[in-house]
């Protein structure tokens, strides 16, 4: 089990990492040149998507916000947003992304250490408006100027998802950060 675990994280790493390197990190893009990842923004599913309704377009999962001197890039990991980005799946990560939504979540700051924020507690998400319970934190990088992990919340039965909203509390003193997906 340990050894399924391990390989998931770094087929996870790697995806960020990709995605990253696409996104340009470090290049001084700003928010405006980033539309399709701005804070709470919610998009419409654009006209190609895949058999859960879900888009298949990568930029419809990433969303980004720069405050406080922190900026977090939140990407919703879903086998959509894999296929997106070209990525296969082995059986043991299509099912913890059908039972779970799994968020990926990068910080980056120049100043400070992040490692002793309380990912875990700060972290809330509500489906179609309703808190979905405590989620679980896993550190993929625990670089202290450039930490990175994964949350996954427990999906709702059968309930089709509509509505997704990702807060981040407190983190350098910006009270919440919302994160929203509409579908």
């Amino acid at each position: 089990m340990a050894k399924q675990k391990h390989r998931f994280l770094l087929f996870f790493s790697l995806l960020v990492l990709v995605a990253l390197v696409m996104a340009g990190c470090g290049q001084g893009k700003t928010e405006t040149q980033n539309a399709p990842l701005t804070l709470g923004q919610a998009q419409k599913p654009p006209a190609g998507q895949a058999g859960t309704g879900r888009p298949v377009e990568a930029s419809f999962y990433e969303r980004r916000d720069s405050q406080g001197g922190v900026t977090v890039e939140v990407t919703w990991l879903t086998p959509e947003y894999l296929q997106a980005r070209s990525l296969k799946m082995i059986p043991e990560q299509e099912k913890d992304l059908s039972t779970n939504l799994i968020f990926n979540i990068a910080l980056t700051t120049h100043s400070g250490d992040l490692r002793d924020f309380d990912f875990a507690g700060a972290i809330r998400l509500k489906v179609n408006g309703r808190d979905a319970g405590p989620g679980t934190w896993e550190f993929v990088s625990q670089d202290g100027h450039h930490p990175e992990g994964m949350i996954r919340f427990k999906a709702p039965g059968n309930e089709p998802l509509r509505e997704l909203t990702l807060s981040i509390n407190n983190l350098r003193g910006v009270p919440v950060r919302e994160f929203k997906w509409q579908l």
